[in-house]
Formats: C-alpha cells, structure tokens, sequence
C-alpha cells in the first residue's frame, strides 16, 4: 500500500469514532444512554455531561490509536521508497566525521568501451582496497590481485 493510502484509512477511523461519539451523545443512545442508566440508578440523577465525557474518550482513543499507527505505516512507506543515503557525501558536509573514516566507495564499473581500440591494456583501481594494476581490455570478468574483489565491467 502507498503513504496516502495509509493515511487514507487513519483518518477514516478517526473520523468514524468521532462521528459515532457524537451521535451517541446527541441521541442518549449507546454508550452515554448506559453511563447515564447506570449513573440514575446509582445516585438518581442523569450526569449527561460526565456520560457524553466519558463516551468520547472511551470511543474516540482506540479511533486515535489507530490513526497514529497507520501514520507510522504511511511513514515507514515513505521511507522505504527513498533511496539509500550517501555516507561519504554526509561525512563531507560533517564537522565531526572525517572523510578519512566514511567507508570507501563502491567499486565503479569499469566502462571498456571508452577505451580507444589500439590500447589493449588499462590500470584499473579497486573500489575496496585501492589498488592499482594493470589488466587487458579483452577479459570477460576482473578481479584485484591485491584483496580479490570483483570490478563489473559495462
């Protein structure tokens, strides 16, 4: 399901609680008919207010309840659709991380068909440890030498 969604449904429940709180209370009927039943056959007097009080917490708290939760869900929606943040780019912009501690880039594919016809070799660099090494231009797969880490190849 989407944000909007979920968020859709949250008000609707809310909405709906209060809509049934108030014509309880409005009408006599329902829960405030019984609070105010029990309250004259206790103490002989109607607590018509008190009743309509206790009504609208009692029927619109789960209606609330329900409306956070399906906010929560509208959030954790949106959050999955963004995209993952960018560490190095935040440790730029940091006065308290270092770039030196960010972890290293992933390893960038190496686009073989920038590399002009007549040079069969290139230096590559590994994305993890950042070694340098020489590989030729007609290899299927490449791997570092150094930590045997993969660089994808367009």
């Amino acid at each position: 399901m989407t944000e909007g969604q979920y968020r859709f449904i949250g008000w609707c429940c809310l909405i709906l609680t209060i809509g049934v709180a108030l014509t309880w209370c409005l009408t006599e009927s329902g829960l405030t008919g019984k609070i105010m039943q029990i309250s004259h056959n206790l103490i002989n007097v109607q607590l018509k207010q008190i009743s309509c009080v206790a009504t609208f917490i009692i029927v619109i708290l789960p209606g609330y309840i329900i409306k956070r939760y399906c906010d929560e869900l509208a959030w954790d929606s949106h959050l999955s659709h963004l995209p993952p943040p960018d560490v190095r780019e935040s440790a730029k912009k940091s006065k308290y991380i270092n770039l030196d501690d960010a972890p290293p880039l992933p390893p960038q594919p190496v686009q073989v068909s920038s590399i002009p016809d007549n040079q069969p070799e290139f230096i590559a660099t590994c994305g993890a440890c950042g070694h340098l090494f020489s590989a030729r231009k007609d290899i299927k797969s490449l791997q570092c030498p150094n930590c045997g880490e993969n660089i994808p190849l367009i």
